[in-house]
């Protein structure tokens, strides 16, 4: 399912106050931390969103199954705001975007054939291409790992506990955006 036309009012809805007020402490918090670890003013102000967009990602993917293009694609500003002014490091940020989306563009597609249905979203696709924008080349693959782990450890927990049903499905982005924040502040504390 795509996000892309998903109007504001459905999202808001989808959104409880407690839900808001958790966005709204995680990019509180995402800030401050950015801060503590001595990033620059656009650095900070770029992380403190993306606390919060992350969170709201996970709420509604993890409820309904969609990364909702109007939150996801903010961030590739916010990314380009991250990485600040350097051009080689721009340069190589836009390209391992890029990358990242036209790969797994096809191997969504090749899947989708071979298994006669969507292996994954192109919600998760974007999200992991935006994610090429945040985070160093060193970075991405222990990225797609933590998200792949976390997600396939609370599939597990699920079916163990025996409330996996018929309904096989992962919200994927329920971890990506998670994921995403915590290695793009493991990044500033490592400088990596």
């Amino acid at each position: 399912m795509t996000g892309k036309r998903t109007p504001w009012p459905v999202i808001a809805g989808w959104l409880s106050t407690a839900d808001r007020r958790l966005a709204l402490g995680a990019a509180l918090l995402s800030g401050l931390g950015a801060a503590s670890l001595g990033a620059q003013a656009n650095a900070v102000l770029a992380v403190a969103f993306l606390g919060g967009i992350a969170i709201l990602l996970m709420l509604i993917d993890a409820r309904h199954f969609l990364l909702p293009d109007r939150l996801s694609l903010p961030l590739i500003p916010l990314g380009l705001l991250f990485t600040g002014p350097d051009p080689d490091t721009l340069i190589a940020r836009l390209l391992a975007a890029l990358a990242l989306w036209v790969g797994l563009t096809v191997f969504a597609v090749l899947a989708r054939r071979a298994k006669g249905g969507d292996a994954f979203g192109q919600g998760d696709v974007k999200l992991i291409a935006i994610a090429g924008l945040w985070l160093s080349a060193d970075n991405i693959a222990p990225f797609i790992l933590c998200a792949a782990l976390s997600a396939i450890g609370a599939y597990a927990t699920r079916v163990m506990a025996g409330s996996g049903g018929k309904d096989r499905r992962i919200a994927f982005g329920a971890y990506l955006a998670p994921a995403l924040l915590l290695m793009v502040l493991l990044q500033l504390a490592f400088r990596a």
